[in-house]
């Protein structure tokens, strides 16, 4: 999206990330994309902003480790500041969105606020006494990977029983499968 100073979107656009192209294919669609939206623009983009579900190293821009899209160390803010010949910020997705509404949106004026967020997975984010909180690790909020059942189905990060694996939207895809395959004429509706 191009967004302004005072956070209103000027212009956007949606694609589906490439996942399989992997990293590569990523950084060459977000860099048409931030063409296509600078192109335009009445002025001059100051710079790129991303957020990817993951962990990052908050001084690098490195995606340290993005289980969805099956990302290693893959040093995202340097290869889209030179794609793009612009300064770039990469923070985790949710991170992003609680500063967003934290600074535009339902959090607008408030010390403390949680965000959570379930889509494919489920992260948070966490303002506390006006400040957006990392953690020591850079994680801090990231409660999709908290284990609710030690003996539960593999998590994509590695682990058993997070709440991922429960809740997010790829684990409710998972228990549905198997549902259909434990009983398939109950399924057949489901299917």
């Amino acid at each position: 999206a191009l967004v302004n100073e005072q956070g209103q979107i000027l212009k956007s656009s949606r694609l589906s990330t490439n996942v399989e192209g992997g990293a590569s294919a990523v950084v060459a669609q977000t860099t048409e994309l931030v063409k296509e939206l600078a192109g335009t623009s009445g002025s001059s983009v100051v710079g790129i902003g991303v957020g990817v579900a993951g962990q990052i190293e908050a001084e690098s821009g490195v995606v340290r480790f993005a289980p969805n899209l099956d990302w290693h160390d893959v040093p995202l803010q340097s290869q889209l500041s030179t794609a793009c010949s612009l300064p770039v910020v990469i923070t985790n997705d949710v991170r992003a969105i609680t500063w967003g509404e934290w600074l535009f949106g339902a959090g607008k004026g408030c010390d403390d606020l949680i965000c959570a967020f379930v889509g494919t997975g489920i992260g948070g984010g966490v303002v506390i006494n006006g400040k957006v909180v990392s953690g020591c690790s850079n994680t801090a909020g990231e409660i999709g990977h908290i284990t609710i059942d030690l003996h539960g189905s593999k998590c994509s990060c590695g682990n058993h029983g997070c709440l991922e694996t429960l809740a997010g939207g790829w684990g409710i895809a998972h228990q549905a499968e198997q549902a259909v395959a434990a009983d398939p004429a109950a399924g057949a509706k489901l299917l």
